[in-house]
């Protein structure tokens, strides 16, 4: 098995952004959901 790790970075000063990337929603929903929902998936398959 090989073991891996990564890491979401979605942060900063977001100037030319507008606003605070985090709390961007799609479709009403927050944009780091699927993220998270991924996270958990991999997280049940590799038994932890």
């Amino acid at each position: 098995m090989i073991h891996a790790s990564a890491y979401i970075l979605i942060g900063g000063q977001s100037q030319r952004f507008g606003s605070q990337k985090w709390k961007v929603q799609i479709d009403g929903k927050p944009v780091l959901d699927p993220f998270g929902k991924n996270a958990a998936f991999w997280l049940k398959m590799g038994g932890r």
